[in-house]
């Protein structure tokens, strides 16, 4: 009960930021704080690309996580494959948000985040699926 839990959470929240209508970062704010940081040397490559790009892999890894222990290891691929519909879904809804932008970057980031998930869960020991 705990697992599905888990799965309604993780993709819960990808879809409520994924397809909220308007921007879910507040990129104002992000830009000062990053004006703060490199003024204490944090490097001038650490910009607002770098800091989205590391949001949307980050925000997956639970999913990749989740669907490993869902579907058992034996499975990865599989949850490989849930994650990448689920990033593609969500940009294709975006689409039809006005105030979104789409982009095959963020899937790109996305499944990485969700392969980095899916690697926790394999080192982890996630389940095995039983055979008959």
């Amino acid at each position: 009960m705990a697992l599905v839990a888990a799965l309604l959470v993780a993709v819960g929240t990808l879809l409520t930021v994924g397809l909220w209508p308007y921007r879910v970062d507040d990129s104002r704010w992000v830009t000062l704080t990053l004006e703060n940081l490199h003024m204490v040397g944090v490097p001038r490559w650490v910009d607002y690309t770098l800091v989205e790009r590391l949001a949307n892999t980050a925000i997956y890894i639970p999913l990749g996580v989740v669907l490993v222990m869902a579907l058992g290891r034996r499975y990865w691929w599989a949850a490989l494959i849930l994650a990448v519909v689920t990033s593609l879904i969500i940009e294709a809804g975006q689409t039809m948000l006005d105030e979104r932008v789409a982009s095959p970057i963020d899937v790109v980031m996305n499944v990485l985040g969700a392969l980095a998930g899916i690697a926790c869960a394999m080192a982890l020991g996630g389940p095995r699926v039983r055979r008959p």
